[in-house]
């Protein structure tokens, strides 16, 4: 009997060479909600004669059950990455900036909810 494969399958970058497709490199992330979609905002860290700033390069907006299918699929991804080559290190402050804008978006959906809310109308 074989040993089990251990060793995550890597799927090829599927844009290369196809028409209309774009590659964006991004080390920056923002994200947005309304009822109807939620919104990824990707962009760069750019040093302009010493002014240092985000630029956003790319929005892509989802609806939210197309959203939790990419965060299942992020999520299986990262864990066979980690399993393979360790644990992928995230900064004390990153991991500060997450938690708040996470709790700025929770704020900002329950606004959302609130029944005198322009959206509710």
């Amino acid at each position: 009997m074989s040993e089990p494969q251990t060793t995550p399958m890597i799927l090829p970058f599927l844009g290369n060479g196809r028409p209309g497709m774009v590659d964006i490199y991004a080390n920056q992330l923002r994200m947005a909600a309304t009822m109807s979609d939620l919104t990824l905002i990707f962009g760069v860290t750019e040093d302009h004669g010493g002014n240092i700033y985000n630029a956003d390069k790319a929005s892509i907006r989802l609806a939210p059950a197309t959203f939790k299918v990419l965060y299942l699929n992020l999520k299986m991804a990262i864990e066979s990455y980690e399993a393979s080559f360790g644990e992928i290190k995230i900064s004390p402050k990153v991991d500060d900036e997450v938690r708040k804008n996470g709790e700025m978006l929770k704020a900002g959906l329950a606004d959302l909810m609130r029944p005198d809310s322009p959206a509710a109308l």
